[in-house]
């Protein structure tokens, strides 16, 4: 795919690269493939002093197409403790979150599984979370 994005395209906010760092560090020894993933998008991540309403950011309704399997899933982007997959509430702590953070609507990121197997996302629309500002 030639619109697959780069280093400095993945951004997060000072906020949740904070939070997330933390999450990482808390992770490391219990889950340690998910939080190495996780480790690695926010290596990546360009920090930024506010959110962008159009980026996925922790809270952020995200709709996109899994290339993989070739379904378009709707799910909010969320801490662990808050994740409900009958809520369709996703935990940044998988591959598919971690790869989702930061993207904007019409970006494709490459998510690999804990099997090592890639696969492209392509977010086709960005809910901003509740409360933020547009």
């Amino acid at each position: 795919m030639n619109n697959v994005m780069l280093k400095s395209s993945t951004m997060v906010t000072a906020t949740d690269y904070e939070r997330l760092s933390d999450l990482v560090e808390v992770t490391r020894l219990s889950m340690p493939e998910l939080s190495s993933y996780l480790e690695r998008e926010l290596e990546r991540a360009k920090i930024v002093p506010q959110a962008d309403p159009a980026r996925v950011q922790m809270g952020s309704s995200v709709r996109f197409h899994d290339h993989g399997s070739d379904k378009i899933l709707d799910i909010r982007l969320v801490y662990p403790a808050d994740a409900s997959m009958a809520k369709g509430w996703l935990s940044v702590l998988t591959p598919v979150g971690s790869a989702l953070l930061g993207r904007q609507a019409g970006s494709t990121a490459l998510c690999r599984n804990l099997a090592g197997q890639v696969r492209p996302l392509t977010i086709m629309f960005v809910q901003p979370p509740d409360g933020a500002v547009q």
